[in-house]
């Protein structure tokens, strides 16, 4: 993994799992950005990222939104890209769009994935004309998705605990996690 280099901004990832966030304190902390989960697949609307964008605004922190992936082919990329779109077009950002996949339903092919991941990445771009980018984990990229999507940026996670397949985050004071 890359080291971090003087000049490159440390960041969160937010959603409804992190209910106690001190937003100045994050700030102080050094956070410079934050993700917040907005959507996820066409069901689920995080019930935290309208009030964690306006208290990460008030704070000064940048911040861009992210969807977690569900779809198992094309038309289902496009419906769930419509629903992400629909959550987030009225709230501006200062980051990317960022597509979650670290899933792969049905056991779908990497050309298929990859194409449907494709779909809801330019349908995104496309109608909010801002970047898009992508957030997996190293295993999942090797494993399920092909070099289509390498004109995408990739935001790439390592799993720190592999037995149970958890992701553990960082703590930053004030923000309560679970694990």
């Amino acid at each position: 993994m890359q080291e971090r280099k003087t000049g490159q901004r440390k960041g969160i990832d937010i959603s409804h799992w992190q209910p106690l966030i001190d937003w100045p304190k994050v700030k102080k902390a050094g956070i410079a950005f934050a993700y917040l989960k907005a959507t996820e697949g066409c069901f689920y609307t995080d019930l935290m990222f309208k009030k964690y964008y306006q208290e990460a605004h008030l704070a000064e922190i940048k911040t861009g939104f992210y969807h977690f992936a569900r779809f198992t082919n094309r038309k289902k990329a496009k419906q769930e890209a419509q629903y992400f779109i629909q959550a987030v077009k009225n709230y501006p950002v200062d980051l990317p769009y960022v597509l979650v996949i670290e899933v792969c339903p049905l056991k779908m092919e990497r050309h298929m994935l990859s194409n449907a991941a494709r779909c809801f990445l330019e349908t995104v771009q496309d109608e909010l004309r801002n970047p898009v980018m992508i957030h997996t984990n190293t295993a999942f990229a090797r494993e399920h998705l092909d070099s289509s999507l390498a004109v995408y940026p990739l935001w790439c996670s390592l799993r720190c605990d592999k037995t149970r397949r958890k992701w553990y985050m960082g703590k930053v004071v004030s923000i309560s996690v679970y694990k």
